[in-house]
């Protein structure tokens, strides 16, 4: 992989917003899906659990 600055077009991007759309898309599902399971593992087994 090359930095940014490598690359041969920098500094005037082009990109295919329909294929970003889908990556951003994928990314977010992808960000809900970790975080939601993160939400189910206890950091703290021995210690009482305390919602707000």
């Amino acid at each position: 992989m090359k930095w940014i600055w490598e690359r041969s077009d920098w500094p005037n991007f082009t990109f295919d917003e329909a294929e970003f759309t889908h990556l951003e898309r994928e990314f977010h599902r992808n960000t809900g899906l970790i975080l939601g399971s993160l939400r189910k593992v206890d950091l703290f087994p021995d210690t009482e659990c305390v919602t707000y």
